[in-house]
């Protein structure tokens, strides 16, 4: 285990080292565990630089609501009064893993959260942005409303919401984007007259792309998507496909481009229905467009 301390960080008073690999800041805000080496040095009066190695290290920043996982740390904090620490930027290198914690859509009296896993990573805290790279996972998770997002590819970023924000947006992200070999997973869990309801909506994609400020997700080339959602009822492949949510992350809308997609649409059971379209929109079980139908039993 080894220890180094720019020289100016010694005027930091508020520092706290202890032998175990433990790095904690007077405000206890930036705290630093489990490292097998760890070096900060204080560039000036505002700001230190931080590298440190680990199998994994494991380091949190409170009041930004951040902890993480790695293998390989560096980055800066700015040196706020009484020697608090606090996250500018990072990167990560090495069986990546980060949690960052939010106000539910229900209010602030509840929370979710949003969890970044890759093989390597950098994090800006101004614009809240995660770029990740090789063996990319986003999950967000909102008991209170819900609501949960799970998705996986080989490359992506993403951009949180503030960690007080009044109102987050849906997925707790602003955006989000993966590409390659993308798949993923929305589930929605709610009570409707006394009953407990789950509905799912999972899929395939080569690129993804969420837009809170438009309420689209946008899938783009080799698009599969299945599953129970209302606004769906059924299993489609295309080439393009949008999909429209309202302000509670609900799916209301679908729209498919292909040439030509395929659709099987899930009616009532005991009767199927096939259809191949070129486009085709799909809103809580209404089919528009120009298509061919093909085959019905019942």
């Amino acid at each position: 285990m080894r220890l180094a301390i720019g020289l100016g960080i010694v005027l930091l008073a508020a520092t706290t080292l202890a032998q175990d690999g433990v790095f904690v800041d007077k405000r206890n805000n930036m705290s630093v565990k489990n490292w097998t080496s760890f070096v900060i040095h204080r560039v000036s009066d505002s700001l230190v630089e931080f590298k440190g190695e680990g199998k994994p290290l494991q380091a949190e920043w409170a009041g930004q609501r951040i902890e993480l996982r790695t293998n390989s740390l560096s980055g800066s904090a700015s040196v706020q009064a009484e020697g608090l620490l606090t996250l500018i930027s990072a990167d990560l290198q090495g069986a990546v893993w980060a949690r960052q914690k939010l106000p539910s859509a229900q209010g602030a009296s509840a929370v979710q959260s949003v969890e970044v896993e890759a093989g390597s990573a950098t994090y800006l805290a101004q614009s809240f942005t995660w770029t990740l790279k090789s063996a990319v996972a986003l999950r967000q998770s909102d008991p209170a409303a819900g609501v949960s997002f799970s998705a996986k590819g080989n490359s992506g970023s993403a951009a949180l919401a503030a960690p007080n924000a009044a109102k987050p947006p849906r997925f707790g992200m602003t955006q989000f984007e993966l590409k390659g070999g993308v798949t993923f997973q929305w589930t929605r869990k709610e009570v409707k007259e006394g009953q407990a309801q789950t509905s799912t909506l999972k899929g395939s994609t080569d690129h993804l792309v969420f837009e809170n400020a438009k309420g689209t997700l946008t899938l783009r080339g080799n698009v599969s998507l299945d599953g129970d959602s209302p606004a769906l009822l059924g299993a489609v492949s295309a080439s393009v496909a949008t999909l429209t949510l309202d302000a509670e992350g609900n799916v209301t809308k679908i729209e498919f481009e292909g040439s030509p997609g395929k659709t099987v649409l899930k009616p009532p059971p005991g009767t199927e229905t096939r259809v191949a379209a070129s486009a085709l929109l799909l809103g809580f079980g209404v089919a528009l467009g120009t298509a061919a139908r093909g085959g019905r039993s019942s």
